[in-house]
């Protein structure tokens, strides 16, 4: 689930940052196009404006007439154009026209309806005002316009940000996340001890490749170490076991932890019976005993001393016993005691005495 996570919170700063941008960038675009088609729209406007005031400057007897009224509804025709109005110069009656849906009405005053804006021009026939033009515009198109561009930057940053969720996700698990969760699962198999863990990445030289090498010098350093450590282990576990001096390692309380083969066959304990147990309570005599591994650690060495002790039969029999401390770090973790059979040197050495 981490990689997982990983890869889920990667993939969601990226895309978030692409957001932002493309946001940022959206709203440029926006604004940039808004700006465009308000000076467009204001273009058509002057434009519409000076055509309808030059086909207005003909002389006539009067504005209301058949052909003027016919070139003002014209004008409605546009979709930013709502209504028109015409005055004219030394008249009070003046009409214009609005759109009402799909139908034109007649005004016999300027519109009063909200959101429009106004475009005057004056009419003027050989330098004589004969009447003033207004168009009323409306920015309903252009919002419409602006709406379908809006809708569409939204649909194109949602598209693009589902491609691109689906293209880091694929590409993390493949370039980051893949190798990192296989050098984990290796990492856990070698630390299990399966040291013939192969890491399959393929080479590469980016850091996932420099860390994936590491790792593999650090299983065969790990194993090589090993390899070292258990091979020492072999050759001290020989020479524990093979002289002929009864060899018991314990640790500072007193329990034992190992015995070698003349342990056992000199005491009659076998591994089971010993491991965990109190040396002083398996061999006599326990007080002395204690007494003795407690002046060992306060020496460090002893020299061999003749001691009575008893075996698993109880059959008490002399022995020479020797501790020797542990020492870590100079720190004692531990203590050998070495016990040889010296019985019958014992028995020998009374015979003579009695002879």
């Amino acid at each position: 689930m981490r990689f997982k996570s990983l890869n889920v919170k990667i993939t969601l700063i990226i895309v978030l940052v692409t957001t932002v941008i493309s946001t940022l960038f959206c709203i440029y675009f926006y604004q940039y196009n808004a700006r465009n088609l308000m000076t467009q729209l204001n273009e058509t406007i002057k434009t519409d404006l000076e055509q309808l005031s030059v086909g207005l400057e003909i002389p006539l007897f009067s504005f209301d007439n058949n052909s003027i009224k016919n070139l003002l509804k014209s004008a409605l025709k546009k979709s930013h154009t709502e209504a028109i109005f015409l005055w004219q110069e030394g008249i009070k009656d003046s009409y214009g026209y609005i759109k009402k849906g799909n139908e034109i009405e007649f005004l016999q005053h300027p519109p009063s309806e909200k959101g429009l804006s106004l475009h005057t021009t004056q009419i003027i026939h050989q330098n004589i005002l004969i009447g003033k033009l207004e168009l009323y515009i409306t920015r309903e198109p252009i919002e419409k316009i602006l709406s379908h561009i809006l809708l569409s930057i939204i649909i194109q940053i949602f598209l693009l940000d589902i491609a691109l969720v689906f293209t880091m996700m694929f590409l993390l698990k493949r370039i980051f996340i893949g190798p990192i969760k296989t050098l984990s699962t290796s990492t856990k198999a070698i630390s299990a001890g399966h040291l013939d863990q192969t890491i399959d990445i393929e080479f590469r030289e980016d850091e996932i490749g420099v860390l994936s090498q590491n790792f593999i010098l650090m299983r065969d350093s790990i194993k090589s170490h090993i390899d070292a450590l258990q091979k020492e282990k072999a050759y001290l576990q020989q020479l524990f076991e093979s002289p002929p001096i009864a060899i018991v390692m314990g640790d500072l309380d007193g329990k034992i932890k190992n015995i070698n083969r003349e342990f056992t066959r000199l005491f009659g304990y076998s591994q089971e019976e010993a491991i965990d147990k109190e040396v002083y309570s398996l061999i006599l005599p326990a007080g002395q005993l204690k007494q003795d591994i407690n002046a060992s650690l306060q020496k460090y060495s002893m020299e061999g001393r003749e001691v009575e002790l008893r075996t698993k039969s109880g059959k008490i029999i002399q022995v020479s016993m020797m501790m020797i401390p542990v020492v870590i770090q100079e720190k004692i973790v531990g203590i050998y005691a070495l016990y040889l059979d010296i019985t019958a040197r014992k028995q020998a050495e009374e015979e003579l005495k009695r002879a």
